[in-house]
C-alpha cells in the first residue's frame, strides 16, 4: 500500500498485491496487481520554451492499473537462473511527448486519455565457473528481452493508434570476467551490445501542418568496461557505442556517438 500526497493533485491511495507459489526449489510462479500514480514533473510542467522542448502546465497526473505473472526457474547452486513475465498497464492521462501542434519541431509533453501497453520481459544469467568457488575466474551471462505485445492510446474516444517512441523489441546482452590476481585484487573486464527495432513517431510537414506515422531505425550499440578492483575501490575505463553508430530515439535529436569515460567508485 502506498500513499501520495500532492500540494496540487490531492492525495492517492494506491494498493499493490502480489503472490507467489514455489512449485519446487528451482520452479516457482508469480503474480501481482496494483495502482499507479504519477504526477507531472517541474521539467514537464515549466520547461522554458527553447525552441526544441517546452513543458505544459496544464498536465494531468498519470494514473493506472498495472497486472503482471509470470515464472523463475533458478538451478540451486549453479548460478544459473531465468524468468519470464508478462505484464499489461491500463492508463488514464498517460504522459508523453508529442510535437506541438503550432510548431513541428517543438517537443511538449501531453496527456493521452485512455492507453494500454502490454508485453513480455524475459531475463536469464549464468555463471558457469561458479562451480569452482571464490577465488577462481568468473564468466558472467546474462540477458534481457522486452517485447511490446500492444502500444496504443486514444485522446478523442476514437479508435486507438499506436503510441509514439515505444519500440517493439530490445534486447540486452552482457558478458563479464573476473580474474582474480592477488588475495583481495582481482581485474574486471565486460562487454555488452544492445539491440532497439524501430519505433514510430508521428511527424508534422512544417508547410501543411498534416501528420503521418514514420519511424525511426532500428539500431545496436556496443560498450566495453574495464576495472581494477581492491578493498573496496574500483577505478575503471568505459567505452560507450564501441561502433560510433548514429542514432536517434526521438526524431531529429542525434544521440551521442563514441563515449569515453572513466572514474573510481568506493564500496564497503
Amino acid at each position: 500500500m502506498r500513499y501520495d500526497q500532492n500540494e496540487h493533485y490531492g492525495s492517492q491511495v494506491n494498493p499493490r498485491v502480489g503472490a507467489r507459489y514455489r512449485f519446487t526449489d528451482w520452479l516457482s510462479a508469480r503474480g501481482a496487481v496494483g495502482r499507479g500514480f504519477r504526477a507531472p514533473t517541474f521539467d514537464e510542467l515549466f520547461w522554458p520554451d527553447t525552441g526544441f522542448y517546452a513543458g505544459n502546465p496544464n498536465l494531468k497526473p498519470e494514473e493506472n492499473w498495472s497486472y503482471e505473472g509470470g515464472a523463475e526457474f533458478a538451478y540451486p547452486g549453479k548460478g544459473t537462473s531465468l524468468e519470464v513475465t508478462y505484464f499489461r498497464s491500463d492508463y488514464s492521462n498517460l504522459i508523453v511527448n508529442t510535437a506541438d501542434d503550432d510548431d513541428p519541431y517543438l517537443l511538449k509533453p501531453e496527456n493521452v486519455a485512455e492507453a494500454l501497453i502490454s508485453g513480455i520481459e524475459a531475463g536469464g544469467e549464468t555463471s558457469p565457473l561458479a562451480l569452482f568457488g571464490v577465488g577462481a575466474p568468473q564468466l558472467g551471462v546474462s540477458a534481457s528481452l522486452t517485447h511490446l505485445l500492444e502500444a496504443k492510446g486514444t485522446s478523442d474516444g476514437g479508435e486507438p493508434e499506436g503510441l509514439d517512441y515505444r519500440p517493439a523489441t530490445s534486447v540486452f546482452l552482457e558478458f563479464s570476467y573476473v580474474q582474480p590476481l592477488n588475495g583481495a585484487f582481482s581485474v574486471v573486464s565486460e562487454f555488452n551490445v544492445r539491440y532497439v527495432s524501430r519505433s514510430q513517431y508521428t511527424y508534422v510537414d512544417p508547410y501543411t501542418y498534416e501528420a503521418e506515422k514514420r519511424f525511426l531505425e532500428p539500431y545496436t550499440l556496443a560498450g566495453t568496461r574495464i576495472a581494477a578492483r581492491f578493498f573496496g575501490v574500483e577505478p575503471y575505463f568505459a567505452v560507450k557505442n564501441l561502433g560510433d553508430v548514429a542514432y536517434q530515439t526521438i526524431y531529429d535529436y542525434s544521440m551521442p556517438g563514441r563515449t569515453f569515460a572513466g572514474g573510481v567508485t568506493f564500496s564497503y
